[in-house]
């Protein structure tokens, strides 16, 4: 049987080591072929097109003509790339931004750092499509973020012309 001083040393030591495994994963990098699993391919998004960002670091990317079917995605993400994903069905761009994304990607061991809701002025209505919004998230060290944009490919889709963009920032 142990006394009170006895039990809160041993409170006090159980406390240090579960601090400490927390703390050892926080260096430490995603698998990030699981990432574009849990978050994309587990919930109705196919892997179409790899593109070079360049030094604009935000060009049209969606404008040249890309890859409309499905393909294998990398397993692992290069900072200056952008990872092009179609939606397999209907989506509700709003919910995705606000909710369901970020929860995924918490979901996946990330911490996200910003998301768009409807209290703020983060999802943007074009014309056609959207909304378009900025995911702002990290996994470990890396940073990345995850862009919705209207996908002059996909425009003749209802509740499909929107591609998510994942690019690996750092």
């Amino acid at each position: 049987m142990l006394n009170n001083g006895s039990k809160r040393v041993a409170r006090e030591i159980m406390l240090a080591l579960l601090s400490a495994l927390l703390l050892s994963g926080c260096g430490s990098t995603v698998n990030e072929a699981d990432l574009v699993k849990e978050v994309f391919l587990d919930h109705g998004f196919f892997f179409v097109w790899e593109a070079h960002l360049g030094q604009e670091r935000s060009p049209d990317l969606l404008k040249p003509p890309h890859a409309l079917d499905k393909q294998r995605p990398p397993d692992e993400l290069q900072i200056d790339r952008a990872y092009v994903f179609h939606p397999a069905g209907p989506q509700d761009y709003e919910q995705l931004g606000e909710h369901s994304l970020p929860t995924w990607l918490r979901t996946a061991g990330c911490s996200v750092i910003s998301a768009p809701s409807q209290a703020s002025d983060n999802f943007i209505y074009p014309h056609i499509g959207g909304p378009e919004f900025v995911i702002r998230f990290r996994c470990g060290t890396d940073e990345y973020r995850i862009e919705a944009r209207v996908d002059p490919y996909l425009i003749s889709r209802p509740n499909q012309s929107t591609a998510l963009v994942l690019v690996r920032e750092k």
